[in-house]
């Protein structure tokens, strides 16, 4: 079993949608790039960010029907809910997004009590039922990454 940097299997983080393109035609491999929203937090592969420029691309084999659907485009006010696992590099393990800043925070508000446990062997802390008792579990363990 890989090694955890805390208790908590996963990473999650807003982040504002730059574009997407295809790296790789021959292997159906795209890439979409993301940046960072200041003042909030920010997972690289170094390490986690709060302020400053600071951007991430992650990239995705396609089967042959998503690839044959898929466009390269430019977004202007597309946002991201980026979850990592949580360990070093945080390598990516998948992205959702959205339409509106204000739906991608509610999103992530809503699976961040669901976060996947080491100390429960992968399920997530069924008493928290609530972001702000989540925010207070990782206030109290010196988690404490979400800033909004």
């Amino acid at each position: 079993m890989s090694k955890y940097l805390d208790d908590r299997m996963f990473v999650s983080c807003i982040a504002k949608v730059r574009n997407q393109t295809v790296e790789d035609k021959h292997s159906k491999v795209i890439g979409i790039t993301f940046d960072n929203i200041d003042n909030t937090t920010f997972y690289t592969n170094t390490g986690i960010v709060y302020s400053g420029q600071h951007t991430i691309s992650i990239f995705y084999k396609l089967d042959d029907k998503k690839y044959s659907e898929f466009e390269e485009k430019v977004f202007d006010n597309t946002y991201a809910v980026l979850t990592f696992k949580n360990q070093i590099g945080y390598p990516p393990f998948r992205s959702d997004m959205f339409d509106s800043k204000d739906e991608t925070i509610a999103y992530l508000k809503n699976i961040a009590g669901q976060t996947p446990m080491v100390s429960l062997e992968g399920k997530s802390l069924n008493s928290i039922i609530s972001f702000e008792e989540y925010k207070e579990y990782l206030k109290r363990n010196n988690l404490d990454e979400i800033k909004f």
